[in-house]
């Protein structure tokens, strides 16, 4: 058992990987509307994602409470944000670097959809060893330091949700969700651990390290090859999601749960109304999903919500 006062003096790098599209892209809405014809049971879920520029909101709250972050790392696919002057952004400290799917898919092709993006990341040239990973709609509210992440220099925390024990035993039934019954069964195919914690994933910023990637590349080749070319969200299908990657970086000693007060966490959605929402000073997870879906009568409201707590612009900003 892990003493649960961890290391204050964290000395290694970390980087941060933010997968981001340009869902504005003719190209990328053509594709994703056309897989949705042609691929049975391809998920209409992918016709949810929608730009509205909150990276530079990701990127403020960056550099206002996680200055220690070593580099950036934006993937994206062959796009670049309109707002955002590259030129100025590789200059910055710390840097925020372009890297494409090509330079990260085995094949050197594009990655068409997030799963196959997570599924590379892990190769990314000259990422540290322990990275944090986000979506561009995920903030940090306060000024965190590294070992808020990291339990030493050589272990991480892993921040779970719900047990999938326990939302059985409230539902009174069989919990079904294939996602995580997919990677449990992945899970199993390597250790076979019926005494394993599972959980339910966090929609937040979480830590990984490269050397879990290498793990799965040795023992489900073949899926995460799958997984890497995956077209989109496909349903009832089996590929490597991020859960998976948690569950077995926390069976090999390379992370340990750490549980977090539900008033540290803020998830808003479509349904939010922007105009009444606060941030009391516990907060330190924000999730803004969905808010490519806001009626129009909430734009306004999202983003003067946006400004007032993120409001410092960067200088990349244009």
């Amino acid at each position: 058992m892990f003493n649960i006062i961890n290391d204050e003096n964290i000395d290694i790098d970390i980087d941060i990987v933010i997968a981001w599209a340009d869902t504005n892209d003719p190209k990328l809405k053509n594709n994703i509307l056309r897989n949705v014809k042609r691929i049975p049971n391809y998920s209409d879920d992918n016709l949810r994602f929608g730009n509205r520029d909150t990276l530079k909101y990701v990127l403020r709250s960056i550099y206002k409470n996680m200055p220690w972050i070593r580099n950036i790392f934006l993937v994206t696919q062959s796009q670049w944000p309109n707002w955002l002057d590259e030129n100025i952004a590789k200059t910055l400290n710390p840097p925020i670097i372009r890297v494409d799917h090509k330079e990260i898919h085995p094949d050197g092709v594009d990655c068409n959809g997030i799963f196959a993006i997570e599924a590379c990341i892990h190769n990314i040239p000259g990422l540290s060893e322990f990275f944090l990973y986000a979506n561009d709609d995920m903030y940090i509210c306060k000024n965190i330091e590294k070992n808020y992440w990291m339990f030493n220099n050589s272990i991480s925390f892993i921040f779970p949700g719900m047990k999938i024990d326990n939302i059985t035993k409230r539902n009174g039934d069989i919990w079904n969700d294939s996602q995580h019954i997919d990677q449990i069964e992945l899970f199993n195919k390597i250790y076979n651990d019926n005494d394993f914690p599972f959980y339910i994933l966090n929609h937040q910023i979480t830590i990984l390290n490269k050397s879990t990637f290498k793990i799965i590349e040795d023992n489900l080749s073949e899926i995460l090859k799958k997984t890497q070319n995956a077209p989109g969200r496909i349903n009832n299908d089996i590929i490597i999601c991020r859960s998976l990657f948690e569950y077995i970086s926390i069976k090999n000693g390379k992370s340990i749960m750490k549980y977090i007060k539900k008033d540290k966490e803020l998830y808003l959605n479509y349904k939010t109304d922007y105009s009444k929402i606060k941030i009391d000073n516990n907060t330190i997870f924000l999730c803004t999903n969905l808010n490519c879906l806001l009626p129009n009568d909430q734009k306004v409201h999202f983003y003067k919500f946006m400004d007032s707590y993120f409001p410092d612009k960067l200088k990349c900003e244009t």
